[in-house]
This record gives structure tokens, C-alpha cells and sequence, in this order.
């Protein structure tokens, strides 16, 4: 019996990194009008957001079926596996609630199901902390039992550059996206302990943002036992200055830790997104 880690492609993990750190990755169905892809199988990032800027048909997501995950289900039950699966936030999709269908339809116990209720760089922190308890020995139960309470330490921030793709997502109207874009409005979004978003301010102009940012980022008592991961959606350079005024200001964060946001998410935020993620005390 082995250890093994399923999560869903919006961890946003690449293909060498799957390989490197021998978990697999159910992927998310991404559709332009009659065109669909499978995120990042047969869609990778550059291709997703070259299609978001040229497309006229905004771009639907839809969660991996039942029996997609029972594939990998039966597999953890013919081998005799601990399967420990890390998925998106049942806030923001249905994935969760696919797998735990499929795993009624597998009847087999050690498949140990967990809801971020996160998003990204919170989806991906959570299964880099699965990948270092597996490599430590730990088993599925024991995995399972500390990475759910990991979830509700996770704090993250994002900052929306663009309000087009939240209004083409039907979360904004119209007249909420041009006054906002008018006054040149950046929204400060966060995710709640039922793991939806959520506006926690808003700023006028992006020099106003990293100020707020920054105190929100001030504000939580961080757990230096992880790292800081950042986010960004296309363009890094909101980051990279994002970074660069927290080091600044004698903060330890590093910029290896900087992932791009997929499709999955990347479609509701579109281009300049960018924020962090950490864990709290």
C-alpha cells in the first residue's frame, strides 16, 4: 500500500511539475462557444489567455464528472492505495461533490476526500503540504487529518486589474463594470470560510491597491513554517512589484514561490490579477 495525491487543474501545477512531484491531476473542461478543451492537457496557460483576449465568446469551465474521478478511484482500490484528494473550493464548483459521488460508486474507504474551500495558489499549498507528509511517511488518514486543518489557516488576497471578465462572467452588470472602469475601480477580493468569493475593499487606482494590500497582508500573523505564494494571472510585473514593496519593507518573501493563474479561475479574473496566499497562526 502507497500514498497517493489527486487534486484538480486548478492547482495550476505544470506538466514537468506533476511528474516531479508524482501526483496526477484531473483536469477541468474549459469551453470557447463550440470549441473545448480539457485545462492544461490539451490548453496550456499562454494559449488560454491569447484565446481570452481574442475571443468573442467568453469562456465556460465545467467540473470533471463522477466518472472521471472513478478512474482514478478504481485504480487506488485494484492497487491498494491511500488516495488523498486535494480539490477546488465546493464554493466555486461542483468538483468536490463529483468526487464524493464517485467514491460512493467505488466503495472504497481509503480514498479521503478534501475541500480546499480555496482556490490556486491555496489548492496548490495545500497539496505541496500533502506531497512533503507523504514523503515523510505519513498515511492517507493522517494526511488527510492535518491537511483539513491547513484549510482553515489559509489566507488569501487578490487584486482584479481588469473589471471586463467579472461583468462577462455575470458577476458585475454592465453599468457596475463601466462606472467602475471610469473611475479605474480595483477590486480587492478574498475567499470566506465557505470558500466563495468576496469583495473585502476596493481601491481607486493600482497605486491605492498595493497600499491596501500590503496592510492586509501586515494584518495576519503569519506562520513562517510556509512559505508565501503569490499569483498572478498573465502579466507578471504586478507581482514582481507587489514582491518588490514587501522585500522593501525587510519582509521575507521570495519570488520563486510566483505561479500564473489557469484557465480555470483565470477565466473570471482575466489579465493583471495578482495577490498571495499564506498560512496563519
Amino acid at each position: 500500500m502507497s500514498v497517493k495525491i489527486l487534486t484538480d487543474s486548478s492547482s495550476d501545477y505544470e506538466v514537468y511539475e506533476i511528474k516531479e512531484k508524482n501526483i496526477e491531476v484531473v483536469p477541468i473542461a474549459v469551453s470557447f462557444g463550440e470549441e473545448h478543451y480539457l485545462d492544461g492537457v490539451d490548453l496550456d496557460k499562454d494559449t488560454f489567455y491569447k484565446k481570452l483576449e481574442s475571443s468573442s465568446e467568453f469562456p465556460k469551465t465545467a467540473q470533471p464528472t463522477p466518472n472521471e474521478f472513478l478512474e482514478y478511484f478504481n485504480k487506488a482500490k485494484e492497487n491498494n492505495d491511500e488516495l488523498v484528494v486535494i480539490l477546488l473550493s465546493s464554493g466555486l464548483s461542483g468538483t468536490v461533490q463529483s468526487a464524493n459521488i464517485a467514491k460512493d460508486m467505488c466503495e472504497y474507504d481509503n480514498i479521503f476526500i478534501i475541500d480546499s474551500v480555496h482556490a490556486v495558489t491555496g489548492v496548490r499549498m495545500l497539496v505541496d503540504s500533502a506531497i512533503k507528509l507523504r514523503d515523510e511517511g505519513k498515511s492517507g488518514k493522517e494526511i488527510y487529518n492535518e491537511i483539513l486543518v491547513l484549510t482553515t489557516k489559509l489566507r488569501s488576497v487578490v487584486m482584479v486589474d481588469t473589471l471586463e471578465y467579472l461583468h462577462k462572467g455575470g458577476r458585475l452588470t454592465k453599468a457596475q463594470a463601466t462606472l467602475g472602469e471610469a473611475v479605474n475601480m480595483k477590486p480587492i477580493i478574498s475567499i470566506d470560510e465557505l470558500g466563495k468569493l468576496y469583495m473585502k475593499d476596493k481601491s481607486l487606482g493600482k497605486t491605492r491597491a498595493y497600499k491596501k494590500i500590503i496592510k492586509l497582508f501586515k494584518s495576519f500573523d503569519i506562520d513562517t513554517n510556509y512559505p508565501v505564494y503569490f499569483t498572478y494571472s498573465n502579466e507578471k510585473s504586478n507581482c514582481e512589484e507587489l514582491v518588490k514593496k514587501l522585500k522593501a519593507m525587510d519582509i521575507d518573501v521570495d519570488e520563486k514561490y510566483m505561479y500564473n493563474i489557469g484557465p480555470t479561475v483565470g477565466a473570471h479574473l482575466g489579465r493583471g490579477t495578482f495577490g498571495f496566499t499564506m498560512v496563519s497562526k
